[in-house]
């Protein structure tokens, strides 16, 4: 993820030439452009920036790569042929000083306004469409780890305050590598009614692919997803349904008010892993879950990684004779 700030900063005379060819902004030295420079330019970017217009010059491959990129965050450390064309069309995706493709981080506050990427679930709108008051509680929530606290910030601006989320929730999704060390499957009452064990099935552990059935791609009810996944959590998640339906404290301020602040549930939401989806129609409008579209496509990206590995305990637990 890069801003534009850092990149022309950092950029050699010869990308500067480029990027200024392709902004129609001229800048010509780094180490005299300044904040007030930087900040026309941005207005220029912003001014310009049509999405719906830019994207209908794209053919459907190239299409295809520009969720790529937004999927793995705005960058994709190689660029190919679709990459290219594609960069050659659109003025916000940008060839990478280094290597690669990369959409700026000031760009991704003009899509996170886009109703397309809310639609399909995009992590920087989901966070957007919280209200400033709702994203400060997120905030708050998760940042009690000291390195939380170093890189999160309070700000007045919802698409400041989405974006400082944004960044974090990025590289806590790109760490997760099998979602099920997180959200449980199905599981039996074994000692009914005081105690819950996961039901460990080693041909759904075999089969990578039923880690995306734990996760909702779309939006759905909170509570009958909540009470499905931790039915060992039935007592939280009892206090959260009375603390955001009567309590009137918000969303993220209920859940961290929450008792055990270790359980799996704590880490789906503080991990960006489900996100609520707030949208107010009036007194009775129902909270819905939903996981982020890049997370879905971290996962399927490190599926083989993860194949490998329960190949490995597969092969490890085989009866010798």
């Amino acid at each position: 993820m890069y801003s534009l700030t850092e990149i022309i900063h950092t950029g050699n005379p010869k990308y500067l030439q480029y990027f200024s060819k392709k902004t129609g902004f001229l800048i010509t030295d780094f180490k005299s452009t300044n904040n007030a420079n930087l900040q026309w330019l941005w207005k220029h970017i912003a001014k310009n920036f049509n999405f719906i217009n830019d994207f209908s010059k794209l053919n459907y491959t190239e299409k295809q790569k520009l969720g790529e990129i937004l999927n793995n965050f705005g960058c994709l450390p190689q660029s190919d042929k679709t990459c290219d064309e594609m960069e050659k069309k659109l003025p916000w995706v940008f060839i990478h000083p280094v290597s690669g493709i990369f959409i700026p981080l000031e760009i991704v506050k003009l899509l996170m306004q886009e109703e397309t990427f809310f639609r399909e679930n995009y992590l920087f709108s989901l966070l957007y469409k919280l209200k400033i008051k709702e994203q400060k509680y997120f905030t708050s929530f998760i940042g009690s780890s000291l390195d939380a606290k170093v890189n999160l910030s309070f700000e007045s601006s919802p698409l400041d305050m989405a974006l400082v989320l944004y960044i974090w929730l990025s590289e806590q999704i790109r760490a997760i590598t099998d979602i099920r060390n997180i959200i449980p499957e199905r599981g039996k009452i074994l000692k009914s009614p005081f105690t819950f064990a996961r039901e460990i099935n080693m041909d759904s552990i075999a089969s990578v692919n039923n880690a995306s059935t734990l996760i909702p791609e779309k939006p759905v009810p909170i509570w009958d997803y909540l009470y499905l996944h931790f039915s060992h959590l039935k007592e939280d998640i009892d206090k959260l349904h009375t603390l955001v339906t009567r309590g009137n404290k918000g969303f993220y301020r209920s859940v961290s008010l929450l008792k055990n602040q270790n359980s799996d549930l704590i880490r789906a939401f503080k991990g960006g892993i489900l996100i609520p989806v707030l949208v107010s129609t009036g007194k009775s409008s129902p909270i819905k879950l939903v996981s982020p579209v890049e997370l879905h496509y971290t996962l399927k990206n490190n599926q083989v990684k993860n194949s490998t590995i329960v190949n490995e305990l597969l092969g490890s637990r085989r009866d010798p004779s």
